[in-house]
C-alpha cells in the first residue's frame, strides 16, 4: 500500500465533509429586528410597528415618505460554512387601517439595499438612518395585485458581501424606487400579530460536519475500493435507498444516483478520500471510503 493511500485511510477517523444545510430565519417580536421611519416625524422611532412599508402619500394635505429596515442575524451560520443561496420573502400585511399596495400615481417598484452602519430597532429615525450601498441591490417589481407577496427574493450577493466584510448581521433598507406620492408597498413586520407574515430569510449553505458512523444501518465493501463498491445493510430490505451522493474530501458533490442498486461503480474516481451520503425516507447516513 503506498504512503498516500495509507494517509487517506488514517484520515478516516478525523475527516469532515461539507453538506448542504438550511438556516430558516423568521423571528418574532422578541428576536426580530425591523423598523419604519417617516420624514414627517424625523426624530420619531417606529420600531414596534406591525408593518414594513415603502410609501409616498399625503396626510392632511401634507406629503410624507416612509422607508423600512430589516436585520437578520447571521450568528446561526457555522464558522466554516459557505453560503450558496439567500432568499428573502416578504408577505403582504395591510396597514392598521387596511391600506394595501398601491400604484395610484405610478409604479410602486421598490429597492432593497444593504445597510452599512449599525442601527437600532428602537432608536433608528429618519434623521439618524444608516447609510446603505447600491452594490448588489435588488428591485422589487411593481405589484400586480394589491395583496401581493414577494417570495424568494434573491439577496445572496448582499449576504455574501456582509459576510465578506466580517459582519454578523445582514441589514436591509427598503424604499420606493420613485418616491413620489401616491405609491405604496406594505408587508408584515416581525411585530405583526400574524406570525405567518413575518419577514423570512432562508439561507442555504455548506458546512464541514464531522461524520459519525457508529449507528449506521448501511456499510460498504471493500474499503479501500478500486472499481465496484457493494452497499450492505443490516436491516434487510426495510431501508430502501432513495438516492446516493458522492462527495470529495472538500465537500464537492461528485456524483448523484437516484434509486441506486447495491453495487456502485467508482472506477472513474481519482484516488483519494470520498464520502457517500445515503438517503432513505427522512433519514440519511454518511459513509467514508477510499478510492485506491
Amino acid at each position: 500500500m503506498n504512503s498516500k493511500l495509507t494517509l487517506f485511510i488514517s484520515l478516516l477517523i478525523i475527516s469532515s465533509v461539507a453538506f448542504d444545510q438550511s438556516l430558516i430565519l423568521q423571528p418574532d417580536a422578541v428576536d426580530g429586528k425591523d423598523a419604519m421611519i417617516y420624514d414627517s416625524y424625523p426624530d420619531n422611532n417606529f420600531g414596534t410597528y406591525p408593518n414594513i412599508q415603502t410609501e409616498a402619500w399625503t396626510t392632511g394635505g401634507s406629503a410624507f415618505l416612509s422607508r423600512s429596515f430589516i436585520g437578520f442575524s447571521l450568528a446561526g451560520l457555522p464558522a466554516n460554512s459557505t453560503v450558496t443561496s439567500a432568499k428573502l420573502s416578504l408577505f403582504y400585511g395591510p396597514q392598521g387601517d387596511g391600506d394595501p399596495h398601491s400604484t395610484l400615481s405610478g409604479s410602486n417598484a421598490s429597492i432593497i439595499e444593504r445597510i452599512l452602519d449599525n442601527w437600532g430597532e428602537n432608536t433608528v429615525t429618519w434623521n439618524n438612518q444608516p447609510t446603505t450601498t447600491p452594490t448588489n441591490s435588488v428591485t422589487l417589481l411593481a405589484s400586480t395585485s394589491n395583496t401581493q407577496d414577494y417570495i424568494n427574493i434573491d439577496i445572496t450577493s448582499m449576504v455574501l458581501d456582509e459576510i465578506g466584510e466580517g459582519g454578523n448581521e445582514v441589514g436591509l433598507m427598503i424604499r420606493l424606487e420613485t418616491e413620489a406620492y401616491y405609491r405604496r408597498m406594505v408587508f408584515g413586520s416581525s411585530d405583526n400579530p400574524d406570525t405567518t407574515i413575518h419577514p423570512m430569510l432562508v439561507i442555504e449553505y455548506t458546512d464541514f460536519t464531522t461524520i459519525d458512523e457508529q449507528s449506521s444501518i448501511y456499510s460498504i465493501y471493500p474499503n479501500p475500493c478500486n472499481d465496484k463498491l457493494q452497499i450492505l445493510t443490516s436491516q434487510g430490505d426495510n431501508n430502501i435507498i432513495d438516492n446516493l451522493q458522492i462527495y470529495n474530501a472538500q465537500g464537492k458533490l461528485i456524483k448523484k444516483i437516484i434509486m441506486p442498486t447495491n453495487e456502485i461503480n467508482v472506477s472513474e474516481l481519482s484516488p483519494g478520500l470520498y464520502i457517500i451520503k445515503l438517503s432513505y425516507g427522512l433519514k440519511s447516513e454518511n459513509i467514508r471510503f477510499v478510492k485506491s
